[in-house]
C-alpha cells in the first residue's frame, strides 16, 4: 500500500533501500504507482518496532511538503474513486 503514492521517497527512513535480497536487481526504483494523492505512514502510534521511524517519516514529509495520511496497526485505507476513508 505504501507504493500507492507517486514517490517512494521517505520510505528509506524506515526501510533500508540498499538492503536487497540475493537474486533481485540492485537498482532502486523510487517511482510509486500514483494511485493516491498522498503517501501512507504505516505503524503510526502502534505497538510496532517501526513506530519511532514513522515519526521520522512524518517529519520528512512535512519538511518537504509531501501530503500524507497515517495508519495505525489494525487500520486500513479504503479508496473508491476520489474518496477515501480509514477503517478499523
Amino acid at each position: 500500500m505504501v507504493i500507492a503514492y507517486d514517490s517512494l521517497r521517505g520510505l528509506e527512513i524506515t526501510d533500508d533501500a540498499e538492503e536487497i535480497p540475493a537474486g533481485y536487481d540492485a537498482s532502486v526504483v523510487w517511482d510509486g504507482l500514483g494511485l493516491l494523492p498522498f503517501t501512507l505512514v504505516v505503524h503510526f502510534k502502534s505497538d510496532h518496532p517501526e513506530t519511532e521511524s514513522a515519526d521520522r517519516e512524518i517529519a520528512f514529509y512535512e519538511a518537504n511538503g509531501i501530503p500524507y495520511r497515517t495508519l495505525r496497526d489494525g487500520e486500513a485505507l479504503v479508496a473508491t474513486g476520489t474518496k477515501s476513508k480509514i477503517v478499523r
